[in-house]
């Protein structure tokens, strides 16, 4: 669904024919499709996971030993070295196609030295287009839209509004301009896809099933007991996982209870754990809240999120012993945190590139990781301060001559001029800069800025800027 309405999730061969496409409104593609049976089932994403993936193990068996899935309709095959034994890469490929057909699918197969020019040929090229010989890249690539190299919408729109709409386009531009007009994810996936940057095809490992489950038998409503065998499920899990040296982000528990539905509570942590006394802290105040009905006959805990802990060492000369055990209490306050105020309530600040200091961060949930990887590669030039005021406060200041340092600053609490707010009125008796903050002009016309770093005579540090070109200054910050 998407603003009230039904969107297509996949079409077949003759439905494309028809002008049918991914992404249509239902409505529309039925339009198109009229005197044709249509036939609509809802889309179940879980189970195209789940096939995509069988798809890759049954490649493996075969073609290649090197597969991975691509979610959510691809799938990836290092074939180094499996050519001759199909009579040539053109060879498997087709060996290949020709067995997918036979299970009921459509094929588009791309070949390439880097995974991310095949990603593009086998979804944006066509025919003998397909194949990119070694070191040709690069021309294989250039009629391509930008949408081939992977890169977020906003990304495709903002270079389609400067008329860049093919991949070929990039290669005019100066590198060094693309990270900051469009961000650094632009610049890897081209290099990705021209082999500057190494990318792998993964294995698509086993899927791992951890659960534990224990049934009281006739039941139970006794609370000190369905506690206990939770705790007991919750150490059995701890075991596991420790087995496979991994640890969980979320926790699902089901409490099946006689005559009555199951009920279920789930429980999620910022970093992947297996301390079964943490999960107990964050599971308990659910389980005490537990309508039992006639009574509880069978508890079941599930993990979901599983990821590899990182091992660290226990301790280094000239470090504070096991210093790092620090991590994890913080991130065990910042689960019960979250437990306790809503997990989209606990937040994380994230660099991005920006100009702009007030545009240089995003707040994200705390166990959101999906724009961990895109973080600025540099940090600010000069030092920013702790406390950073947004939007910044109008300030009046007087200096000996124009662009002479500033002798007195007066500011107001409150950045609009009619509200009443305390005034600060001090004398300043050192200052650092001019630091020069350039405009984002491809977003609109801004002034650029410039920074100084000012002392009152009470020791408090200030942050102010004047808009060049004009006398208007503004306190952006201070340090506390």
């Amino acid at each position: 669904m998407r603003a009230g309405q039904q969107i297509v999730a996949g079409v077949d061969a003759l439905a494309f024919a028809h002008g049918a496409r991914e992404g249509q409104s239902l409505a529309q593609a039925r339009t198109l499709l009229a005197g044709l049976t249509v036939h609509t089932p809802p889309h179940d994403a879980a189970a195209d996971a789940l096939a995509l993936t069988a798809l890759a193990r049954w490649a493996a068996k075969r073609w290649s030993p090197i597969v991975s899935i691509d979610p959510p309709d691809g799938v990836l095959l290092d074939i180094s070295g499996c050519g001759h034994l199909f009579g040539g890469e053109t060879e498997l490929v087709a060996s290949l196609e020709k067995n997918v057909r036979a299970l009921g699918f459509t094929p588009r197969t791309g070949i390439a030295s880097t995974v991310g020019a095949a990603w593009a040929l086998a979804r944006f090229a066509e025919g003998e287009d397909c194949i990119a010989p070694p070191g040709h890249e690069r021309r294989s690539l250039a009629h391509l839209p930008i949408a081939a190299l992977r890169v977020d919408a906003d990304v495709i729109e903002g270079l389609a509004e400067v008329g860049i709409e093919r991949v070929g386009q990039l290669f005019d531009l100066p590198r060094h301009t693309l990270p900051i007009r469009y961000g650094p994810d632009l610049l890897r996936r081209l290099d990705q896809a021209l082999g500057l940057i190494p990318e792998l095809v993964d294995r698509t490992s086993e899927a791992i099933t951890i659960h534990a489950s224990r049934e009281l038998s006739g039941g139970t409503t006794r609370l000190d007991a369905i506690e206990r065998v939770v705790q007991m499920l919750l150490t059995d899990i701890a075991t596991t996982l420790g087995t496979h040296e991994s640890g969980l982000r979320r926790l699902d528990a089901t409490f099946e209870r006689m005559n009555a539905d199951a009920q279920r509570m789930t429980i999620q942590v910022s970093r992947p754990t297996r301390d079964a006394k943490h999960l107990w802290s964050l599971l308990r105040p659910k389980v005490e809240r537990l309508h039992m009905g006639f009574g509880v006959e069978l508890i079941t805990l599930a993990v979901g999120g599983i990821a590899r802990l990182v091992h660290r060492q226990a301790s280094l000369a000239g470090e504070r012993d096991n210093a790092w055990k620090h991590d994890g209490e913080f991130a065990a306050m910042l689960d019960t945190m979250a437990s306790r105020l809503g997990r989209t309530n606990v937040l994380r600040a994230e660099l991005v590139q920006s100009h702009r200091p007030e545009r240089a961060f995003r707040l994200l949930p705390i166990d959101d990781v999906r724009g961990s990887s895109k973080a600025p590669d540099t940090c600010p030039v000069g030092p920013r301060p702790s406390r950073l005021f947004d939007p910044p406060r109008p300030a009046h200041t007087i200096a000996l001559f124009p662009d002479g340092p500033v002798q007195r600053l007066r500011w107001s609490t409150h950045h609009v001029h009619h509200e009443q707010g305390h005034e600060h009125d001090h004398a300043i008796i050192a200052s650092v800069g001019p630091e020069r903050v350039g405009p984002e002009w491809w977003k609109g016309r801004e002034p650029t800025r410039d920074y100084y770093r000012v002392q009152d005579e009470t020791g408090r540090w200030l942050w102010l800027f004047r808009e060049a070109g004009t006398s208007r200054w503004f306190v952006h910050g201070e340090w506390t």
